[in-house]
Order: C-alpha cells, then structure tokens, then sequence
C-alpha cells in the first residue's frame, strides 16, 4: 500500500477523557467548530514529538497517542514544505524535546517549557516558517490547526495516508515498535553525545586561557555547529 508520512504533518485529536471534551469545548471562543484537545508534530513513519501534563515534550509512536482518542483524528500537512524545510523542522522539533509542560496556558511564554499546540508552532517558528498568520506561539491553540484543517488553504488534510501506515502497523506491530524504539534510542544518544561535546569544549576553555587557543576553541566549535542537524535548548546557548 502506497501512503506517505512527512516531517511537520499535525496531528489533531481528542481524548476521551471528560477534561478533554470540556477543553475541545472551551476552544469554541477561539474558533466555534473547534473539537480537538491535542495536537502532535511528526517526524515521519508514526513518530511524532507532543507535549503532555506528565511527560512534557517527548516522543511518542501514533499508536500510543490515539489509543485514549476517539476515531475521528486528522492529520493535516502544510502545502509546498520543500525537503530543505522538512530537515529544518526535523532539527528545530527535536531542539525543544524533554522540556516541560508549560501550565500556564495562553500566557507569555518562555524557552524552556511549551504545552502541546505551543510546541508544534514554536517547531515551525524556529525553522524559519510562518505557520497561523503569525500567531504567537504561546497564544496558539488546537483550535486554531482545526480551523486549518477545516478551511484547508495553506494545509492539505493527509488523514487516509495515516491510516494506512496504522494499518501497516497493526499488521506487524512488533517490528513497527522495534523500529520506533531504535530511532527513539538514536536520538537519545545524539542528545548524549551534544551533551558530552559541550562539556568538553566547556572544560578546554577552562584550560586554554591564551587568546590564540580560545580563538581555535570558538572556530572549532562553530565549525562543528555548522554541520549539526540536532541542538538542544538545555545543552546550548539558547537563542
């Protein structure tokens, strides 16, 4: 079966939980056919990155978000990403991974923690692509990606590509798991290494204290920056 799955499709879902029909609810004072209470930001084939009350921003496999959802998700695309974007988006998404869940809903918000629809459009705001006319991103909602997904103009609805991959996975769930868990460990250990490479380039600052070795620190550093596809907001200088 031939489906297709893309780095920034938006997942949109709601619970089944009463909080998460109450919050479907509230969202109609933003946009008055608003229905979902999550949203999720994909990495391509089921893995997507979301933001949860008791994990913050993590990784997580399609099947496990939708199991507690009701039937009738969606997934929405945003038109024309060219493949130099999606590398964009699959860096800035994961800069934001392991942050906390920021409470303070539609408030001013801050670098080191984001709720779900916060997080999805602060991934496409630092890969440098406007998303919502512009909103700011702790002022975005679910509601607002439904709005999106009904008018579809600037996003295509890719929902039936979806369930072909759930379809794909249920028939083989073991491998599909093995494959989820083996990309999740690659990204742990990239966030290892950028960890250890800091504190290395930290320690040799310490320890080279002439202008000439410091300058050859900086170069080499931002040499190796130049050529990293993942940052990470509590490992690096945060911008």
């Amino acid at each position: 079966m031939e489906y297709q799955t893309a780095v920034g499709d938006i997942l949109l879902v709601t619970g089944t939980a009463k909080h998460s029909s109450a919050l479907a609810t509230l969202q109609k004072a933003l946009y008055n056919q608003a229905r979902s209470s999550h949203v999720a930001f994909s990495l391509g084939g089921g893995a997507f990155i979301h933001s949860t009350t008791d994990k913050g921003v993590h990784l997580a496999f399609f099947p496990d978000i939708i199991k507690d959802c009701t039937d009738d998700w969606r997934i929405i695309r945003l038109r024309s990403l060219t493949k130099e974007q999606e590398r964009l988006l699959l860096g800035s998404s994961n800069y934001h991974l392991a942050q906390k869940y920021n409470y303070a809903y539609m408030m001013p918000g801050n670098k080191t923690s984001s709720f779900c629809s916060e997080f999805a459009s602060k991934s496409y705001c630092k890969a440098n692509i406007g998303i919502l006319n512009g909103l700011e991103s702790s002022k975005t909602a679910p509601a607002h990606f439904d709005k999106e997904a009904d008018d579809l103009i600037e996003w295509m609805d890719v929902s039936a590509d979806y369930r072909t991959l759930l379809e794909e996975i249920n028939s083989d769930p073991k491998l599909a798991y093995a494959g989820f868990a083996y990309l999740a460990h690659r990204l742990e250990r990239i966030r290892a290494v950028n960890a250890r490479t800091e504190f290395l380039f930290a320690l040799a600052s310490q320890i080279f204290k002439t202008d000439e070795s410091r300058e050859g620190l900086k170069k080499a550093k931002q040499e190796l920056e130049s050529q990293r596809l993942f940052s990470y907001w509590d490992i690096h200088k945060q911008d």
